[in-house]
């Protein structure tokens, strides 16, 4: 399959690989990951101000598609959740594996192509 990408045609495999090569080379730039969770995604599951009620999050599951450098992991998991993430390429899960040194998290390399991951 071909695409218009910059004014050039190439082929779609070449431009998702383009796309996990700078993925890989985003995250693996990093000398320390950021580990906080974004402020409005912790007031939205630690808020009470849906229906005024606290969310009930243990034992849930959670799937963080682009996980990025893991930073909303962690805070998932203490929450009770069992949490699952998946992100273009088995380096950047590797990576983020060592950083969280958390084995309840399972992460796996998958891409979102025509509805389907991993």
């Amino acid at each position: 399959m071909w695409q218009m990408v910059d004014g050039e045609q190439i082929k779609q495999e070449e431009h998702e690989m383009n796309n996990v090569q700078g993925w890989i080379e985003e995250y693996g730039s990093r000398r320390e990951m950021q580990m906080y969770p974004p402020e409005t995604l912790v007031r939205l599951l630690k808020g009470d101000y849906i229906d005024g009620k606290p969310l009930k999050l243990d034992s849930k599951a959670i799937l963080d598609v682009g996980f990025g450098d893991g930073r909303s992991l962690e805070f998932y998991a203490a929450m009770g959740m069992d949490v699952f993430g998946t992100e273009v390429d088995e380096s950047i899960c590797k990576r983020t594996r060592l950083a969280l040194n958390n084995d309840s998290i399972m992460l796996k390399p998958g891409t979102a192509v025509l509805g389907r991951f991993i």
